[in-house]
């Protein structure tokens, strides 16, 4: 049962090898940068002893379809992508309704 798995357990379970992690910012203005955001997605992937490839860019999340993040639905359609980590949700749209139609046609799920 998922529910009362460890997330290390839930990771060996489906054979998770490496972490991807999106990282997105607005626009490229001074404010807070995508560094902190780095480091706690870094820190989890150490946490885990897995390696993580963060993939990043800077655009507005008024439309699903940027670049970086084509690709990695590119990927994770490919089943290269097996897990994927975002600072907060809202950095792959800030539209819910983009990101759970992703979600469903994907057939993408987490715990």
């Amino acid at each position: 049962m998922i529910k009362n798995m460890t997330i290390q357990e839930l990771l060996k379970q489906n054979n998770i090898t490496q972490l991807y992690a999106y990282s997105r910012k607005s626009r490229d203005i001074t404010g807070e940068g995508l560094q902190k955001h780095h480091d706690i997605l870094q820190q989890f992937a150490n946490e885990h002893g897995l390696p993580l490839e963060v993939m990043e860019e800077v655009g507005s999340s008024e439309t699903f379809n940027r670049p970086v993040l084509n690709e990695i639905k590119e990927k994770v359609k490919a089943g290269t992508i097996r897990c994927l980590l975002v600072y907060r949700l809202d950095r792959l749209s800030r539209k819910v309704t983009d990101t759970e139609r992703w979600l469903k046609v994907e057939r993408i799920s987490f715990p």
